[in-house]
């Protein structure tokens, strides 16, 4: 099995700026295309995780129990002050 990679940057063909304006362009135009499933939104490379990342912004990164039990334990024996936790409305799997 072989692999050839090469990396190229647009403004040695292009004006500066560009290839990320026409990048936008056909992203606005992927996003505006009807879904073959209404229930599921037509989406490009990093929505899934653009949007992880705000909802975890928001919420937090989410930890088992064990974890949070194993964080209070270690802070407890060390004297640290345990500055994390589980929300009471959400239960951690």
């Amino acid at each position: 099995m072989n692999h050839f990679f090469l990396a190229l940057d647009p403004a040695a063909f292009r004006d500066a700026g560009s290839f990320e304006d026409e990048m936008d362009e056909l992203i606005d135009t992927m996003h505006e295309t009807p879904a073959a499933d209404p229930q599921t939104p037509v989406l490009v490379p990093g929505d899934l995780e653009a949007a992880e990342a705000l909802r975890r912004d928001i919420e937090g990164v989410p930890i088992s129990r064990a974890l949070d039990d194993k964080l209070r334990m270690i802070c407890e024996r060390s004297g640290a002050c345990y500055v994390l936790g589980l929300r009471d409305d959400k239960d951690a799997s």
